[in-house]
């Protein structure tokens, strides 16, 4: 009786502490922190989100690079929640307001 006892205590400390790595402001911080570590100006404006068991990525970054780059570097932190990951980043290159190239980008690059 008294390893039962001593396993369902195992057992509630393990959900406590797994319910205290849940908190949303948790989950934003490292989010966050994520992006920030990988020094792209641009990810540090991403805005993050929790919704329905999500992280939702928002907001404009200047490439298709940037935008796979946010998503890849906030899947570990989604991964330890349990949380899927939804990129709803626009992309939105430097220098043009309807987000399209000019051909002279293209030549340029």
């Amino acid at each position: 009786m008294q390893s039962q006892n001593g396993r369902e205590s195992r057992v509630a400390n393990q959900h406590r502490g797994c319910m205290e790595k849940r908190q949303p402001s948790d989950v934003l911080r490292q989010a966050a922190e994520a992006l920030k570590r990988k020094g792209r100006v641009s990810l540090v404006r991403v805005e993050i989100e929790l919704v329905d068991g999500a992280v939702l990525l928002r907001g404009k970054v200047p490439s298709y690079y940037i935008k796979q780059l946010a998503q890849e570097s906030i899947l570990p932190v989604a991964k330890e929640f349990r949380l899927s990951v939804s990129n709803l980043l626009q992309v939105n290159p430097v220098g043009r307001a309807d987000g399209m190239m000019a051909w002279r980008d293209f030549r340029e690059s």
